[in-house]
């Protein structure tokens, strides 16, 4: 299991996505205890237009939470790195625990936790794509659309 994409607008998923190597493009962290799962991760990121920073273990994973300085931010790499290491777990428990924060944002981010049946649909809907831009574009719609479906 890796913890992912909990800390981007669907909007910006769709729309931010940018080509390797260019400037200001986004990096979203994940955070896993499996090596060989992290690595798939990274290349889907990668992608998808956006660059991955390893944050470490799932015991970690509490540095991207809402209320963490990298929670929904659009950073870089070196601005992810930062935000992470400037994460409290005091503040990330305080805010998180009284449940689903606004944040002062127009759009509600992905934050749900998708079921093992949902992520299994997800990596079967991957593995039928075409690779190229087209096919891209439709996989990122696809999982868009089931994270707004899970809002519901």
């Amino acid at each position: 299991m890796v913890k992912a994409f909990n800390n981007i607008y669907a909007q910006h998923l769709m729309d931010l996505g940018k080509p390797a190597g260019t400037p200001g493009r986004i990096a979203l962290p994940i955070a896993g205890d499996d090596k060989t799962a992290k690595a798939v991760v990274l290349r889907l990121l990668d992608e998808l237009g956006f660059d991955g920073v390893d944050a470490g273990g799932l015991d970690d994973s509490w540095r991207q939470q809402p209320g963490t300085p990298v929670y929904t931010t659009d950073f870089d790499v070196a601005g992810v790195k930062r935000a992470l290491s400037e994460a409290t777990e005091k503040r990330a428990q305080r805010i998180t625990a009284r449940g689903p924060v606004n944040l002062g944002v127009p759009a509600a981010p992905i934050e749900r936790v998708a079921t093992s049946s949902r992520i299994r649909t997800m990596c079967r809907a991957f593995r039928t794509l075409m690779p190229g831009p087209t096919a891209r574009q439709r996989f990122v719609e696809h999982v868009v659309e089931m994270l707004r479906f899970s809002d519901h």
